[in-house]
């Protein structure tokens, strides 16, 4: 029992010091690792998107379910948010196909 009790705290500061060494890395905006030029994704509510391309809800997840309507991301618990850039596409290919 005196091992295990001498291994597990060397376990847990090992840890502790990988995740200190990357939270300094985020800290001191390490630009290899992180790089800045990434776009944050805008995303948007059901009803603006309903807004956006006149359709309903139950129409947006009926379209959905059969695949040609974008997916959208969940955020939390009970909310959702769709990808302004895939809607905009979404639109831009349904008016092209008529």
């Amino acid at each position: 029992m005196t091992s295990f009790q001498l291994i597990v705290p060397a376990i847990v500061d090992s840890e502790h010091v990988r995740c200190m060494s990357e939270i300094s890395a985020v800290a001191s905006n390490d630009k290899s690792k992180y790089p800045e030029n990434i776009p944050a994704p805008n995303l948007i509510s059901i009803k603006q998107v309903q807004i956006r391309c006149t359709i309903s809800r139950s129409t947006i997840y009926a379209y959905i379910k059969k695949g040609i309507f974008p997916k959208p991301y969940l955020i939390g618990v009970r909310a959702v948010r769709f990808s302004e850039t895939e809607i905009d596409q979404w639109i831009n290919g349904h008016i092209q196909n008529k």
